[in-house]
């Protein structure tokens, strides 16, 4: 392909003078009433200001005991998250732990039928729940404005 483009591109330069400046690139219709030298679209200017990077604001200078409390604070945060974080997994590892002791607890016809993976999809009439009661008659007035948009 780009051996093709290289080719193409080698035969124009060849052959310019059978394409004039103007035939080689294509133009827009230019709206009546308006001047060429207006300046650049006042939407893409604004679309340009928008992508600007923002300039980093500087953090301001703090002294040597508020960079200590800083310190402390950072670190007693992070052995408390420590410390739940333990407490969710040792809690977890518990979970495990009791149900591989309940299965293998089951007879052998019933751990084997345990253990299968459930592929079974749930009933197309299950019922969801929500944070709010159901509109009585929505899904019938939806029925019925779907059926006059079909009749047109």
């Amino acid at each position: 392909m780009l051996r093709g483009l290289t080719l193409r591109l080698h035969w124009q330069q060849k052959h310019a003078n059978l394409f004039p400046p103007s035939a080689q690139t294509a133009g827009f219709a230019k709206k009546k009433g308006k001047d060429d030298d207006s300046g650049p679209d006042p939407r893409i200017t604004k679309l340009l200001k928008i992508l600007e990077p923002k300039p980093k604001e500087k953090m301001p200078e703090m002294s040597a005991e508020d960079t200590a409390m800083w310190n402390e604070a950072t670190k007693a945060y992070n052995k408390l998250k420590l410390a739940q974080h333990r407490v969710y997994m040792s809690d977890l590892s518990i979970k495990i732990q009791l149900k591989k002791a309940a299965l293998a607890a089951l007879p052998e016809h019933l751990r084997k039928e345990a253990e299968k993976a459930q592929t079974d999809l749930p009933p197309p009439n299950r019922q969801m729940f929500t944070w709010t009661p159901p509109i009585p008659g929505y899904t019938e007035q939806q029925g019925d404005a779907s059926r006059r948009r079909r009749r047109g």
